[in-house]
C-alpha cells in the first residue's frame, strides 16, 4: 500500500521511465507503443499477436494453474499462429480474480500491489512488477496524448478521488496520479481524504470552495476521478454559485466508481448532457474512460464521447449464452485482451460488463470503439452487467 501511496504523491520518476519506453523496441510488447491507435492495420495485428504470445509465454511458465487451464482448453502456445487465434486463448473472468488470490509472477520482483474498486462487493488484488508498471503508465499517457489531452499549459487539479493517504491500494488513485502528469500542475485538491479518526470522507464543501477558487483564478481546470463524485461536486457548486464557468482549456476526465451509484440518476440519465447543463463546458471537454485493475489498458472517450480501443488492446464481444463472438452492434459480454501486464495472468480477461463494438466514429478516427452499457445508461442494462455471471450460469438473457 505504501508503494502506491508513494507513486501517487511523487510519480515523476516513473513518468520519466514511461516516456522513454517508446524508444525501446527490444521486445514485442514495447514495440506496440510505436503504433497509432487509430490505424490498426495488418502490421499492427502481427505486432499485437507477437506481443500477446510473448506475454502468454511468461505467464504459461510462471503460473501452474494457467498451464492447466490452457491444457483443459485444448490450447497451447504452438497452436497460436496468428491474430485470429487470439479467440482460442482461454480467458479468465474478473469474478475469478476477485474470488481467488493468485501468487505473483516468478520472473520479476513485484513493485506494486493494487486493488480494484470492488463496487460489487469483492476486490481483486493485482500484483504488478516494475516493467508492467512502466508499461501501464506509458499506456495511459499514450492514449490521452493521442486525443490531444496532453498540454504544456499548467492546470489546477481537483481530484474527485482518493488522496495519497486515503488511497489504501485503490488502483484508480494511481491512474489519476498518472493522468495529472499530462500537464504541469498549479495546485492539487483531493475530495476523498482521511478525517481526524483515519476514516475516508467526501469533502464536498471544501471541494466546492476549491473549485470556486480555481474558477476565479482563471487558469485551466482539470477534474479527475470518480464519475459520481465529479457530478456531486458540480451539482453542489451550481446550487451555490450558479453555472460553473470553467476557464478555457478545462476538462473533466472521469472514470470508474459509477456502478454503485447509477441507480441514483435514473434510467435516462446522460453524463455529458447533465454536466454540460450545469457548466459552460461543451460535451467534448467531458471525457469518460474505462479500464479495470485486472486489465490496465485504458479506453478514453473522444470528442463524441465514444470509448476508442487503443493500439495496446483488442476487444471481443461474446454471446451471453453460447460465448460465441458477436459482430458489430450486437450486445454481449466484453472480453478484453492486452499484453502489457505480464506479472498477472489476465492477458485474456472476460469482464462482467455488457457492451458492444462499433466502427467509423463520427469524430473521424478509424478503428473500433466500445460502448459499455450502464455507464449513464438504463437501470436494466446496469443490472444485467452486474449479474452477467449469473446469466451465464443459468443460461438466461437480460
Amino acid at each position: 500500500m505504501n508503494q502506491l501511496k508513494n507513486l501517487i504523491a511523487s510519480p515523476q520518476l516513473l513518468f520519466a521511465k514511461a516516456q522513454m519506453l517508446g524508444q525501446n523496441s527490444s521486445n514485442a510488447v514495447d514495440r506496440l507503443y510505436g503504433f497509432d491507435s487509430f490505424n490498426k492495420d495488418e502490421k499492427w495485428k502481427l505486432a499485437f499477436f507477437e506481443a500477446m504470445r510473448e506475454t502468454l509465454h511468461i505467464q504459461y511458465q510462471d503460473y501452474d494453474f494457467y498451464r492447466q487451464l490452457m491444457y483443459l482448453s485444448d490450447c497451447n502456445l504452438a497452436s497460436l499462429q496468428g491474430f485470429d487465434d487470439l479467440l482460442n486463448i482461454p480467458y479468465i473472468t474478473s469474478a475469478v480474480l476477485k474470488k481467488y488470490s493468485l501468487s505473483s509472477s516468478a520472473h520479476a520482483a513485484p513493485a506494486l500491489s493494487i486493488l480494484s474498486s470492488g463496487t460489487s462487493g469483492q476486490k481483486a488484488e493485482i500484483t504488478i512488477d516494475e516493467t508492467s508498471l512502466v508499461r501501464i503508465v506509458a499506456g495511459i499517457l499514450k492514449v490521452y496524448a493521442e486525443f490531444g489531452l496532453a498540454s504544456k499549459q499548467a492546470a489546477n487539479y481537483l481530484f474527485a478521488g482518493y488522496s495519497p493517504d486515503a488511497s489504501n491500494g485503490a488502483g484508480t488513485a494511481g491512474t489519476d496520479s498518472v493522468v495529472s502528469q499530462l500537464t504541469p500542475s498549479l495546485a492539487n485538491f483531493y475530495a476523498l481524504d482521511l478525517d481526524q479518526n483515519g476514516h475516508t470522507v467526501f469533502l464536498l464543501e471544501r471541494a466546492v470552495e476549491t473549485l470556486r477558487a480555481y474558477v476565479l483564478a482563471e487558469q485551466p481546470i482539470r477534474i479527475l476521478g470518480f464519475l459520481h463524485y465529479s457530478c456531486e461536486i458540480i451539482k453542489a457548486y451550481h446550487q451555490k454559485y450558479g453555472e460553473v464557468k470553467f476557464p478555457e482549456d478545462s476538462y473533466i476526465l472521469s472514470g470508474g466508481g459509477w456502478k454503485e451509484f447509477a441507480h441514483l440518476y435514473g434510467e435516462d440519465f446522460n453524463l455529458y448532457t447533465y454536466l454540460a447543463s450545469l457548466s459552460n463546458l461543451p460535451a467534448s471537454a467531458i471525457r469518460d474512460s474505462y479500464s479495470l485493475v485486472e486489465h490496465p489498458a485504458l479506453y478514453v472517450a473522444c470528442e463524441k464521447n465514444k470509448l476508442h480501443v487503443s493500439a495496446l488492446a483488442h476487444v471481443v464481444i461474446r454471446d451471453l449464452r453460447t460465448m460465441e463472438p458477436l459482430t458489430y452492434g450486437e450486445t454481449g459480454l466484453v472480453q478484453l485482451f492486452t499484453p502489457i501486464l505480464q506479472s498477472y495472468p489476465s492477458a485474456s480477461l472476460l469482464s462482467s460488463d455488457l457492451g458492444y463494438l462499433e466502427q467509423h466514429c463520427t469524430c473521424g478516427r478509424s478503428g473500433d470503439y466500445l460502448t459499455i452499457l450502464g455507464r449513464g445508461g438504463s437501470k436494466k442494462a446496469m443490472t444485467c452487467a452486474l449479474n452477467a455471471e449469473q446469466y451465464i450460469q443459468k443460461g438466461r438473457s437480460c
